[in-house]
């Protein structure tokens, strides 16, 4: 069921201890709550801009499937221009919920302190500020707290605080992580996600828009720590796979065509023998199921 917003909400929406749901969004207008939303885009985009609360602009940008914020209390943001399968999962909590010493006037280093018990870090969680995946660990935790809320469990705010938990340390984590600050190792970052989402349609600039990075610069950066261009990994990548398929498996050249993220055979079968000199067929053949693995 979809929902939608059409007019600015100016006072704080109260919430329940905890709350959360998936929602649908074709626009939702400039809105806070007086606690902490935690927010994980499971599909399509939007343009969503975080806002102080004096109402200045604090970022403006384009969230994909995989990113991920907190917005504090008090702190507006809005969601515009969505595409038609634009989704989020919603948390929604209370910090008293989390821990009976944190009100909703806490800030962000208080909050900190309670899920370190009191230890000190140089990690941040990353409130008010769009962050990206790319472990694709995160949205597991987000869909477990639905279940929750949907099986009614004995003990469900135990369980409801315990993920929320898991889910703000993580991020706590995660904030420290290469490349997730300017500077950091945006390549190796990039790379990970390849290994992942290898066969999916993917191309640099949607990736370096969930990352928030420019695209010549990632370009850049990718072939100077990788030693090829992002094209190339991603097609090493595909065909290592399709190697694995063709030994491992007795599916059709069709079928790991479409596995490794090929629209038609044609195309993979001319790039397989661009790439090992012989077709696949010819490799199946070479290369029985028992005689181990293949090489490059």
């Amino acid at each position: 069921m979809k929902e939608f917003y059409l007019c600015d909400r100016t006072e704080p929406t109260p919430i329940q201890t905890f709350d959360a749901k998936r929602i649908h969004y074709i626009t939702r207008t400039r809105h806070t709550h007086k606690g902490l939303e935690m927010t994980y885009v499971t599909s399509g985009s939007a343009r969503h801009t975080i806002f102080s609360r004096d109402g200045d602009v604090l970022s403006d940008s384009i969230v994909r499937r995989g990113n991920y914020f907190v917005i504090g209390a008090g702190t507006y943001h809005s969601y515009h221009d969505g595409s038609p399968d634009f989704a989020v999962i919603n948390l929604l909590a209370k910090p008293a919920g989390i821990d009976p010493r944190l009100s909703a006037d806490s800030t962000v280093g208080e909050i900190e302190k309670i899920l370190l018990f009191g230890s000190e870090s140089s990690n941040r969680i990353p409130f008010d500020t769009v962050c990206y995946d790319y472990r694709m660990t995160l949205g597991p935790l987000f869909e477990q707290i639905l279940k929750i809320k949907y099986s009614k469990p004995a003990g469900m705010l135990g369980f409801y605080r315990a993920y929320v938990m898991e889910i703000l340390l993580t991020m706590l984590n995660r904030s420290g992580d290469p490349g997730r600050r300017r500077g950091g190792n945006i390549a190796e970052n990039v790379k990970d996600y390849i290994d992942v989402h290898f066969s999916e349609q993917i191309t640099l600039n949607e990736i370096c828009g969930m990352f928030h990075y420019a695209q010549p610069y990632v370009s850049r950066r990718f072939r100077e720590t990788n030693g090829c261009t992002f094209e190339q990994y991603l097609q090493r990548v595909r065909m290592m796979h399709a190697c694995d398929l063709l030994i491992e498996t007795d599916l059709s050249i069709e079928k790991i065509s479409e596995a490794v993220s090929y629209l038609s055979s044609s195309p993979f079968r001319r790039t397989f023998k661009n790439h090992f000199g012989i077709s696949p067929k010819e490799y199946r053949n070479k290369h029985s199921a028992g005689s181990g693995r293949h090489g490059t």
